[in-house]
């Protein structure tokens, strides 16, 4: 295989002396906040907090007994699934082991 036949001349693509983009200006670029610009900002965001959880709706006591509850039987039902597929595959696999080896 003749890899003159492959391998053809690229294109320049020719250079531009104006660029299409507008330079930035560097004062707005280079301002750095200062730290009471930070502190008012702080405390915006603690100050919607606080709002926003004022939103929030709660339960009330029972509710939240009954969901905590709820999560604990569905958290033992996972785990006691989770130990027995457990048990199972470690079987399968002891006995695997015991015919092949």
């Amino acid at each position: 295989m003749n890899c003159e036949n492959i391998v053809r001349p690229v294109e320049l693509i020719p250079f531009t002396e104006k660029p299409d983009r507008v330079q930035k200006d560097v004062r707005n670029v280079a301002t750095v906040p200062s730290k009471f610009a930070f502190w008012n900002k702080l405390t915006k965001f603690f100050r919607d907090v606080k709002a926003e959880m004022r939103k929030v709706s709660w339960p009330d006591r029972r509710e939240l007994i009954n969901y905590t509850i709820i999560v604990i039987i569905t958290a033992a039902i996972v785990a006691s699934f989770s130990g027995l597929v457990d048990v199972i595959v470690s079987g399968l696999l002891k006995l695997l082991g015991r015919l092949g080896g």
